[in-house]
């Protein structure tokens, strides 16, 4: 969880190292070490360097190879170091991280990347060749965003950093699409001028050109058999193993999130035995919210799960209570540290579990962020089988269904919501039918002038191209999910605000090799008999207790953030719109924010009326 920030000028500049820290004394409250700049010829890198790793305490970056004439500077954890340094021929006791890369980049150039894993954001300056290389990680875990003027091209671990540079226009573009609750092109920022490098790129700049080049797609994972379902467990119990392993060396405490469900659950009862057999212990952290009552504390009650997890492995345990936590009035300081309007109303949660990590001094925080989408719940297996004429095996399954979640709803019911439906909503999900049907609505929602400037039909079509996931083969569907840039955005966000708490985190089920895995294996180890996460539930057997292993439900988060948004939303919002000029009715039109203040449309209005909020405040800070 480094800090990173350069600059290459198109001609020497004397105050190229003035920038550069300027660029990272805009992002100071990161945790790291003071800055380092290095220059080569037109290049000054710069990093504050938060070393978690024992072996990255020994080299700071930027680090300059003269022989090579090469400088490398970047936000690295590998996660397959020994294997790595054995490759290159190389005792991994005697390099940090970013020296194994760097040595890697001598050895294989634009590849390396293929031979990596783990987290980063690195760049690489050739002076020889007068060539620049960008890198992020497969799957955004680490944030990099870039400008490239006729002068200079400049990137930073943050926006605000390039902010420092020159002064940059809202996209209003960009801006409509949060409005909308659309995904536009992901490599554009809410600042025309400054872009994001999408995961599993490489960018490669010399002089005014640049080009990119994905070195890595779910999409091109190939298929794998095993003879058996054991074998697949197996496998799948020994990568995971790995993947948890490699995440825990650190040279301080380390921490996992515990709410009871599959994902946190498999993390720490992987972990914990594997730190106690190290004389370490792992501490655990839980979210309760007190001041509910009634419906509203059975939806996020989930101690039954969580206390069968804190009897089945020795750790340390700290309950967090986020019940009083003050969701709006924290939207400014979030604002700051991200840059950006952003969508993520649990996010409250996770800064009073960060806060308690901090006070215990932790560095590396476990997250089962995103398992859900990894592992899959498989249920894109049922309109494969539907749509194939395997509907014996339809039949099977949803039998087998029905008896493990004791559910009473006929089987033909079943069949319509779990294999039927998903087709119709594809057909009616096609760019053009999606586009045709939102496009009144939206209409209204933006202020006239942004949607005719914008291209509205545009956006949506656009949109809902990139949004779209096939259902005819299971594989495909589970391919597309992964590849959809939601991820990248739940990471960007957490990365920079766990940044302000001094913490790493890291998320086991985004381990390339146990992703590569899942995609692999075939869609009935994903849903089998009934079961839907079956790999994960079979290879977690003698790993989980029972209860949780058996768990099909999750819990319902919603209720603090719902009364929240009910009045403080409400009155941040009706206070903005008595202003004199709101800023907010510049892109939302005004009769569509009267709209979300009505009392009797709240249950439709509740995550529209959030982001409302989240943006005027962040106009009030951009837009003067």
């Amino acid at each position: 969880m480094s800090t990173i920030a350069g600059i290459i000028f198109n001609d020497q500049q004397p105050d190229a190292e003035q920038k550069v820290q300027t660029m990272l004394a805009a992002m100071a409250d990161r945790a790291g070490l003071p800055p380092r700049t290095q220059n080569l010829g037109p290049a000054c890198f710069g990093c504050s360097l938060f070393a978690t790793v024992p072996a990255n305490t020994t080299c700071t970056p930027p680090i300059v190879c003269q022989q090579n004439h090469l400088m490398l500077t970047g936000d690295v954890r590998l996660d397959n170091r020994t294997e790595l340094a054995h490759r290159l021929n190389q005792d991994p006791s005697q390099y940090s991280d970013p020296e194994l890369l760097l040595h890697a980049w001598k050895q294989w150039g634009i590849k390396t990347p293929e031979y990596l894993i783990g987290d980063y954001a690195f760049t690489l300056w050739d002076n020889s060749e007068q060539e620049l290389f960008c890198v992020r990680d497969r799957f955004g875990v680490k944030p990099l965003f870039y400008t490239h003027t006729s002068k200079y091209f400049a990137f930073a671990s943050e926006i605000k950093a390039l902010k420092t540079l020159a002064h940059y226009d809202v996209d209003e573009y960009v801006l409509a699409a949060y409005i909308l609750r659309l995904v536009p092109d992901a490599r554009q920022t809410f600042f025309k001028g400054i872009q994001r490098l999408l995961p599993a790129t490489i960018l490669r700049v010399h002089g005014q050109a640049a080009t990119t080049h994905t070195y890595w797609r779910p999409q091109d994972v190939a298929p794998i058999t095993f003879p058996n379902t054991e074998e697949y467990a197996q496998a799948f119990r020994e990568i995971f193993s790995k993947a948890v392993q490699c995440r825990i060396q650190s040279t301080g405490p380390v921490g996992s999130t515990l709410s009871g469900g599959l994902d946190s659950s498999s993390i720490v009862c992987t972990a914990a035995p594997m730190l106690q057999q190290q004389g370490r212990e792992l501490f655990t952290y839980s979210a309760v919210f007190s001041g509910l009552q009634g419906q509203d504390a059975k939806k996020v009650d989930e101690a039954v799960y969580r206390q069968a997890v804190l009897d089945h492995v020795d750790v340390r345990p700290r309950i967090v209570d986020v019940g009083t936590a003050d969701i709006y009035q924290r939207l400014d300081q979030e604002l700051d540290w991200l840059d950006a309007p952003f969508f993520n109303p649990n996010l409250y949660i996770h800064r009073g579990l960060y806060a308690q990590a901090r006070e215990d001094g932790l560095q590396i925080f476990l997250d089962g962020i995103d398992g859900d989408t990894v592992v899959s719940h498989g249920y894109e297996l049922l309109p494969q089988l539907f749509l194939s004429g395997r509907w014996r095996k339809l039949h099977w399954e949803l039998q087998q269904m029905k008896q493990v979640s004791n559910s009473r709803q006929p089987l033909w019911r079943l069949a319509a919501s779990y294999a039927v439906k998903p087709v119709l909503q594809w057909l009616l999900d096609s760019p053009l039918v999606r586009t045709a049907l939102t496009l009144p609505k939206a209409g209204t929602m933006l202020a006239k002038q942004v949607a005719t400037q914008n291209s509205l039909l545009q956006l949506l079509r656009e949109s809902a191209t990139r949004t779209r996931l096939p259902v005819v083969r299971a594989r495909s569907h589970h391919q597309a999910a992964l590849a959809l840039p939601h991820l990248m955005f739940a990471l960007e966000t957490s990365n920079q605000v766990a940044s302000r708490y001094g913490l790493e985190e890291c998320y086991p089920f985004l381990d390339s090799r146990l992703v590569e895995f899942c995609l692999a294996i075939p869609s009935e180890q994903k849903f089998h008999n009934g079961w839907s996460r079956a790999i994960l539930r079979r290879a977690m057997a003698t790993t989980l207790p029972a209860n949780v292993r058996r768990r099909l439900t999750k819990a319902n988060l919603s209720p603090v953030f719902m009364q929240q948004t009910q009045t403080t939303a409400k009155e941040l919002l009706a206070a903005h719109l008595a202003e004199k000029e709101p800023a907010l009715l510049r892109y939302m039109a005004a009769s569509y924010t009267r709209k979300l203040l009505d009392p009797a449309r709240f249950a439709e209005n509740n995550l529209h009326l959030y982001s409302a909020v989240c943006l005027l405040k962040w106009l009030e800070k951009n837009i003067r």
